[in-house]
């Protein structure tokens, strides 16, 4: 296909880079969809990464952020990281560097954020459970997140 040209894929790329950081597995999976070759999406891909427009470390570090302005969890984090095709080392690495995140008063904050703290019955007990749960807290973290709620 003549959109194919490594100088279209290159543009498309950065537009795309030019809004938010992108792995390379998402780029290259979202050019590949606008029916550029993949051969020469490759070759661009590294050319971008040579020049720093492309990092998936940086990448990595954007995901692990949007998702604690989100009040999600640990799990919820690591998953989001995984679907972007973050390699699993760089996702432990991301996760180390910021470890001193405070799990319990995310959870909290997901907490009183979606719920009153009002005292709770046991159907509103295992809504928020399972609000939780979807948002990838520990069962430990969620049980302690419950306790202090219903207290505040």
């Amino acid at each position: 296909m003549n959109n194919s040209s490594p100088q279209k894929i290159r543009q498309a790329a950065l537009r795309l880079l030019a809004r938010r950081e992108h792995s390379a597995q998402e780029l290259k999976q979202k050019l590949k969809s606008r029916t550029f070759a993949g051969e020469q999406v490759e070759l661009v891909l590294e050319e971008l990464r040579e020049a720093g427009y492309l990092s998936d470390q940086r990448a990595a570090e954007m995901i692990f952020r949007r998702c604690i302005e989100k009040r999600l969890g640990l799990k919820r984090i690591q998953l989001e990281m995984q679907q972007k095709g973050i390699d699993q080392s760089l996702v432990e690495q991301v996760l180390k560097v910021n470890q001193d995140v405070d799990w319990l008063q995310l959870a909290r904050a997901a907490l009183a954020k979606k719920f009153n703290p009002e005292p709770s019955d046991l159907v509103l007990i295992a809504k928020k459970q399972r609000y939780l749960i979807q948002r990838g807290f520990d069962f430990e973290i969620i049980q302690q997140a419950l306790t202090t709620h219903s207290e505040s």
